[in-house]
Parts: C-alpha cells; sequence; structure tokens
C-alpha cells in the first residue's frame, strides 16, 4: 500500500515521509470499518494499483479519499473506486438527521488533471481552494527530502478568484506548499432549520478546539 501511495504523491508533488504512519491514523479514526470503508484494487501480480476509502468528517459531511497507481491510470479504475465511496457515503447519508444537507467531499491536488475531470463527469462541483504548507521545524536541515520534522497546515484561497493566485509546489527555503481543491457531491438536500442547527454546533465544536489549543 505504502508503494502506491508513494507512487501518487511523486507525480503530484505530495509528501513521502510517514505515509504508513498517515495510513494507520486514517484507519484508526472513529467509527471507521475498515471491511466497510476502504476498498483495494490488487493486480494478479500482487501489486496494489488502487485504493479508496471514505469516512464521516462531522455531521452533514462525508470525506473520501481515491488513489490510483500513475501506471494504471485512464482504465476506470479510478471510477469504478469513486463510485463505490459513493454507494458507501450514501449510507451514511441515509442514516444522518432528519432535514440535514449531507454531502461528499474529494480533494485532489491541482496539478491532477484526470482527478478533477473524473469528478466533474461524476456530478462533483468545485467548492474551494487551499494551500497545505508544511514547514520545516528543525534547527538545521541536512536532509532537503526529509518531512518527518515538518509541522502543517492549511490556508483557505476565496475560489471565486483565483486568477491571481499563484501555484507554488516543491520546497522553497524551509516550506513545502502545495495546492489542492475540494470537490463536494451533495447526496441529500437539507431544511434550513436543521442546517442552521447543525452549524451552531459546528462552530461551537471549533471553539471548544481552540480553547483547548490557547
Amino acid at each position: 500500500m505504502s508503494d502506491l501511495l508513494r507512487a501518487c504523491n511523486t507525480i503530484e508533488g505530495g509528501p513521502q515521509a510517514n505515509i504508513q504512519q498517515k495510513m494507520d491514523a486514517c484507519w484508526h479514526r472513529p467509527g471507521f470499518d475498515l471491511k466497510t470503508d476502504a476498498w483495494v484494487i490488487v493486480t494478479t501480480a500482487g501489486q496494489f494499483v488502487g485504493y479508496a476509502s471514505v469516512w464521516q468528517q462531522e455531521p452533514g459531511r462525508i470525506d473520501s479519499m481515491v488513489h490510483v497507481h500513475p501506471a494504471f491510470r485512464g482504465r476506470g479504475i479510478g471510477t469504478l473506486l469513486l463510485r463505490l465511496v459513493e454507494l458507501r457515503a450514501r449510507k451514511f447519508a441515509s442514516d444522518a438527521l432528519a432535514g440535514m444537507r449531507v454531502v461528499l467531499c474529494h480533494v485532489v491536488s491541482v496539478s491532477n488533471e484526470g482527478a478533477k475531470q473524473l469528478l466533474e463527469r461524476e456530478g462533483y462541483t468545485l467548492v474551494t481552494y487551499f494551500w497545505r504548507v508544511a514547514v520545516d521545524t528543525s534547527i538545521t536541515a541536512a536532509d532537503p527530502d526529509r518531512d518527518e520534522s515538518l509541522f502543517e497546515f492549511e490556508v483557505a484561497v476565496d475560489s471565486r478568484n483565483t486568477s491571481g493566485a499563484p501555484r507554488l509546489s516543491g520546497r522553497i527555503d524551509r516550506y513545502i506548499a502545495r495546492q489542492y481543491a475540494t470537490y463536494e457531491r451533495r447526496l441529500r438536500a437539507g431544511d434550513e432549520a436543521c442546517e442552521d442547527g447543525a452549524q451552531l454546533n459546528m462552530q461551537s465544536a471549533l471553539i471548544e478546539d481552540m480553547q483547548s489549543v490557547l
């Protein structure tokens, strides 16, 4: 599995370090079931060429990821995995509170044109761009390819006004900046009262998280 993700990250300029640890963290999310919420595509030779997973990020929002090995793209693997993700996501949506709007979200690198085209064909809509910035916190950067000592954070970009936004990629001095796009597919419309309540709950949770950090 790590080899598959490294191959994808190499062509898209993603980080190479701690891949397995990050996947382990994904698989240990609360409520995540590896038997029903993840899929792999394996060749007859035993090579992992496709992976997808889906999880409940917050009330009304379901997140997903799909990875296809660069050498096996354009064969329908991404389409198959994306549709498996949606089938499972619709089960999550059916369990949501009555009247709550439910969306399925997917994040892709802006450099992955094939993934963006696939999402749009499958009915997803671009909702926002953001930068994922990793800052090297080590005192000395002896190895410029190390990612273990990086502190990561995200910066939102107004998707309505991106014409002048630079598209930086790669390592610059002591930080790495990569741009991503968030796509969204609505699985269920919601009523206004329920959405307002969900928004208040999300804001309260955010305030609690901030207070725990400060």
